[in-house]
């Protein structure tokens, strides 16, 4: 599968020399901006390929921060794809905007916390990348046992299923090949398109439980998250019903630590994902001027967290009324 030319206008990657200026590397900012129409800039730091573990160039830390900088002098957001301590250590250092995962390779601490808040960033977990990577049991893996997995397969098989998932969010037409992923990785055997061995990517990794804990303490000294996915399917963009539901899977793992609590799920799937996207001032929020995007729920999100990004009675999008379940009757002055 060949890739985009990145020299091309509609291209969403620009590349720079490895030993690229700070100049050069503002430049490739504004480039992407001007003509490329980037609304935020999405960084890469992993030292190794997850599919062939293979080393891979990064950002030295001065051509990261200039990413950063630049990005905020433009008023754009940065957002950095990590997976390790020192990645997190090297964007919070570099002023990235928000960083994207958990790191797996070792356990942050408060003082890492610290910092992360310091700067003013934000975490975008994506722990719904679980539901579907690095969380299966595999003939031939060293994924045999280990007590995450054990209640990740049970809150994966028996909680919230990929069945009710593809009932759910799924179009009749596509629920077949969301069953079909399911039993590819349930038999063991799971390929990408049916041919590329993937099990590498599937297989449950302990360090995976890393990723837990670092969401744990995440949450437990207040940081800023969101309901960031990225996964293949189930976990569509729209999901975010599924990453509320293993943020709250993760936590509970921890029944002495603080739990998800409806407001704090509103505030994640709202005005902190905004935030992330640096569209805080016009989404994420009921407040005048703002874009008035709302739904009706039959129910209270603040009591009941697994009522957010489920399916609404009705539904506003920049004031106007476009689904309606619930026979609302709107007046000719726009109040319901």
């Amino acid at each position: 599968m060949g890739t985009i030319d990145t020299s091309k206008e509609y291209g969403g990657t620009l590349t720079i020399p490895i030993n690229a200026s700070e100049q050069l590397v503002r430049d490739a900012v504004d480039k992407a901006i001007d003509e490329r129409g980037a609304d935020v800039i999405k960084i890469g730091d992993q030292a190794k390929s997850v599919i062939t573990r293979k080393t891979i160039p990064i950002m030295t830390i001065e051509q990261l921060s200039a990413v950063a900088d630049q990005a905020r002098r433009r008023g754009v957001q940065s957002m950095m794809h990590h997976s390790s301590v020192d990645s997190f250590r090297r964007g919070v250092k570099a002023g990235v905007s928000s960083l994207e995962h958990e790191p797996m390779d070792a356990l942050l601490t408060n003082e890492d916390m610290e910092d992360f808040k310091a700067a003013g960033c934000i975490n975008d977990p994506t722990i719904s990348v679980f539901y579907t990577f690095f969380s299966w049991k595999l003939a031939g893996t060293r994924s045999k046992s280990h007590p995450e997995l054990d209640r990740l397969t049970a809150f994966r098989d028996r909680t919230y299923t990929f069945a009710s998932i593809a009932d759910e969010y799924f179009i009749p037409e596509l629920r077949a090949d969301v069953m079909n992923g399911y039993k590819r990785c349930a038999s063991g055997k799971p390929k990408m398109m049916g041919i590329i061995d993937a099990s590498g990517m599937y297989a449950w990794d302990s360090k995976a439980a890393n990723a837990f804990e670092n969401l744990c303490l995440f949450y437990e000294n207040g940081v800023p998250m969101t309901t960031a996915n990225d996964s293949l399917p189930p976990c569509t963009a729209a999901m975010m019903n599924l990453e509320l539901r293993m943020f709250d899977h993760v936590l509970k793992g921890k029944p002495d630590g603080k739990q998800l609590s409806g407001v704090e799920a509103v505030k994640i799937a709202t005005i902190n994902s905004a935030r992330s996207l640096g569209l805080e001032d016009e989404f994420g929020s009921i407040d005048t001027g703002k874009t008035a995007d709302l739904v009706i729920l039959d129910g209270n999100p603040l009591e009941d967290f697994s009522l957010i990004g489920s399916w609404v009675d009705a539904l506003f999008m920049d004031g106007v009324l476009v689904i309606n379940n619930c026979d609302l009757q709107v007046e000719a002055n726009g109040k319901a």
